[in-house]
């Protein structure tokens, strides 16, 4: 802080009276600037919006929907040679409708598992 001169009964040369008037421009300057630079801070962060908060969004994705497909048995009537009879292939279709329809459940219960 500067201390005030009475400048009216002094004489002082020219220059320094120069320099005197200079010097209470500038403070009268900086605080003006300073006052300035405070309202436009205050203007810029008044002017700022709170972030959004963060939304979940579920998107539905494709997984597959069956994981292992059941394993395919042997029937009897695939075991049998060409030139067998009509009986050995009745008896081998006979043996083969409980594995045949055990597995067709297998299967269904795995496309169910799809929808």
């Amino acid at each position: 802080m500067m201390a005030q001169v009475n400048v009216a009964n002094t004489k002082l040369p020219a220059f320094a009276l120069f320099a005197m008037r200079i010097t209470k421009e500038i403070s009268g300057l900086r605080s003006a600037c300073a006052l300035v630079l405070l309202g436009v801070g205050l203007v810029v962060t008044g002017c700022q919006t709170p972030q959004p908060a963060a939304t979940v969004v579920k998107v539905p994705v494709m997984v597959k929907c069956v994981s292992a497909a059941p394993a395919r048995p042997t029937f009897a009537i695939q075991k049998l040679l060409p030139d067998a009879s009509d009986g050995e292939k009745v008896l081998a279709l006979a043996r083969d409708v409980p594995v045949h329809l055990k597995y067709e459940d297998q299967l269904e219960a795995v496309i169910a598992g799809c929808l």
